[in-house]
């Protein structure tokens, strides 16, 4: 029923057991007004703290860095939350590393100040502002925050800092995005019509080429994944707004909305090969005389609990701890019934997380088990489990395409409200992007950005229609589920890239791009 692959090849993922449980509590006990408040106020702390940054005015760059308090201050602040930020995504990732939260503060503070030193010794050295900052600066961060992590664990456990160590060099990946984005943008702006629409088509793949490499650095189990996953979406989400602000015609606004249709086509194709495949799962258990009921009647969730009181065994299936979620005393008997019943997994069989170099695949009985002669009770038994992989791997696929949709239209509405916000304030002369701009202009390209958020949300209603109707799964249910179970992962993602990205082409960051022709 199992077999296992290298990471080489394509892993289709799926739900733990316990997430699968999880989300069964999530949508029996919470409202459907939470199910708004969730998504509508996830991205709120990003723009606050974004806005709070630019409501302190900046000194002009050319009176030198001693002179620039207020732009030093910002480096700190904002150094200080990224800190904070990769020690929680540790501690989530890495069950062996564990910091209080005062250890957080303190680490996060030290690198805060070490990082700003280091580029005001650089800023004295060399010049100011000083180029290419966010990029020149993310060594010298990441190398103080290693020596006050080592500090902190101590180097009794080896095998921890090499965890650690191993989860930095994956983040090694952003620095490299944080240049080829920028020069994406820069060329899509000085380039027109159907130049820049042939640019438009690259950019899918930049996504993609980074999401793969992402995970081959640092492959993460499958309930972590689509968090881990989130911020390359983040990152490409608001370049793709960014180029809906400077396109330089009304054929190339249409190309973007185009390409991103297309995406969003070929995601809902998945899912209803996915859901062709579990319909057929269905089909199958009433000729062989297991029939647990109808689906679309019954609900997809339903429907799964009803599998599991069918089947024998549950090899095809992961387990993540209890602690992970909140559940409820009929989910975790379930759930220890079932757990009881799974084939033990060895460590070396059953990779839990990140830094495995195998991944457990549940796949269809094979030809052999059927020339074998196996008994009735086998079948069934198998046909359950493939049922209960299918319905999985669904869910995983939804809630991903659900996560995906929603940062793709909640990003472009964050940049608008942040964009029309800072424009009225004084530090718009200092940011790049915003020279020659005019109101006109303004209301031009924040209309441009809503068109492009709301066929972004057209598409999540498509698929919740989808689901709903042949399932009774709710992708509003999911999202709101995800983002409040991977709450750390994905508000991390949000408030770093909103960060660094909106102030990327500020003056004092030093981003230059006259190598570029036509710059």
């Amino acid at each position: 029923m199992a077999h296992y692959c290298r990471p080489g090849r394509r892993v289709r993922r799926q739900y733990s057991a316990t997430r699968l449980f999880a989300f069964r509590d999530y949508c029996d006990s919470t409202p459907r007004v939470r199910i708004v408040l969730v998504p509508a106020l996830f991205c709120a702390p990003a723009a606050l703290v974004l806005v709070a940054f630019d409501a302190t005015p900046l000194q002009d760059p050319s009176d030198g860095w001693r002179a620039n308090s207020a732009f030093w201050m910002r480096i700190g602040v904002g150094s200080a939350l990224v800190a904070s930020f990769i020690l929680l995504s540790v501690s989530l990732l890495i069950p062996a590393i564990r910091f209080s939260w005062r250890q957080v503060a303190a680490i996060a503070v030290l690198t805060s100040g070490g990082y700003t030193a280091s580029l005001m010794l650089i800023a004295e050295l060399w010049r100011f502002p000083v180029p290419f900052t966010f990029a020149v600066g993310g060594a010298p961060m990441m190398a103080v925050l290693g020596v006050l992590v080592v500090y902190t664990l101590g180097t009794a456990d080896k095998a921890r800092l090499v965890k650690y160590f191993k989860y930095t060099n994956a983040l090694s990946l952003y620095p490299v995005m944080m240049v080829i984005y920028p020069i994406y943008s820069a060329v899509f702006a000085k380039l027109e019509g159907g130049a820049q629409l042939g640019l438009v088509l690259l950019l899918p793949w930049i996504k993609y080429a980074f999401k793969r490499a992402l995970v081959k650095l640092y492959p993460v189990e499958d309930d972590l994944y689509i968090a881990v996953r989130s911020s390359v979406d983040i990152f490409d989400a608001l370049y793709m707004t960014k180029c809906m602000q400077s396109r330089t015609s009304l054929t190339v606004g249409l190309g973007i909305i185009a390409v991103d249709a297309a995406q969003n086509a070929v995601a809902i194709w998945r899912l209803e090969a996915h859901s062709r495949a579990l319909l057929r799962v269905q089909a199958e258990s009433r000729a062989q005389h297991w029939d647990v009921g109808h689906l679309s009647s019954a609900g997809l969730i339903p429907w799964v609990l009803r599998v599991v009181s069918k089947a024998k065994r549950f090899d095809a299936l992961t387990f993540r701890p209890d602690a992970s979620f909140t559940l409820s005393a009929d989910s975790k008997r379930m759930l220890r019934y079932m757990q009881a019943r799974s084939r033990p997994a060895t460590d070396a069989e059953t990779p839990r997380r990140a830094g495995d170099a195998l991944s457990l695949v549940a796949v269809a009985p094979t030809p052999q088990d059927a020339d074998s002669g196996v008994s009735g009770c086998d079948q069934v038994g198998k046909a359950c489990e493939l049922a209960l992989t299918e319905a999985t791997r669904l869910l995983h696929l939804s809630e991903s395409v659900a996560v995906a949709e929603y940062i793709e239209t909640v990003v472009p509405l964050l940049y608008a409200v942040c964009v029309s916000i800072v424009f009225h304030l004084p530090n718009a002369k200092y940011y790049r992007d915003m020279e020659g701009m005019t109101d006109e202009k303004l209301r031009g390209a924040v209309h441009n950005i809503l068109i492009y958020a709301l066929m972004e949300f057209l598409s999540m209603v498509v698929v919740h229609a989808v689901l709903q109707r042949r399932f009774g799964v709710s992708v509003f249910y999911q999202l709101a589920f995800a983002l409040e179970s991977e709450w750390a992962l994905i508000q991390s993602g949000f408030l770093t890239w909103i960060l660094v990205i909106f102030q990327f082409l500020l003056v004092h960051n030093g981003v230059d791009f006259h190598f570029i022709p036509g710059t």
